[in-house]
């Protein structure tokens, strides 16, 4: 029996959270320390239960804080289900994940930017329902 990977399982469970949560978007912005994870709703970051409690220096906006080290293979991760073309770097990327949850289909409309020194790239995942009708 294999291992789950666990960027596989952070993925997926910030996916379904943010459907869940019933967000308008998702960020992961990498901070030195950790990657820090919001959930947004109508121009507000969503406050829940803290999991980073350890690390002191993470506002409280902040959903969840992993270990820097993760974002790399993450942000590809997620490249890869957007679509989006893998090694591409200092541009603005954009692709979409679709997803369901709960019998219903779900489009992540997703954003990497450079960081403001441009040394790394954050991710904006903006939510929309998916009307099959």
């Amino acid at each position: 029996m294999s291992t789950p990977d666990p960027n596989q399982t952070l993925a997926e469970a910030l996916l379904a959270n943010a459907i869940a949560y019933q967000v308008d978007n998702l960020t992961l912005d990498p901070e030195p320390a950790y990657l820090a994870v919001r959930f947004w709703r109508e121009g507000r970051a969503l406050i829940l239960t803290k999991q980073a409690a350890s690390l002191e220096s993470v506002p409280d906006e902040v959903a969840l804080a992993v270990p820097s080290l993760i974002w790399p293979s993450l942000s590809n991760l997620l490249k890869s289900m957007a679509g989006i073309t893998l090694g591409i770097r200092g541009a603005e990327l954009r692709g979409r994940i679709r997803t369901s949850y709960n019998g219903e289909t779900w489009d992540f409309l997703t954003q990497f930017s450079p960081t403001q020194d441009g040394a790394d790239e954050r991710a904006t995942l903006t939510l929309k329902r998916v009307d099959v009708n």
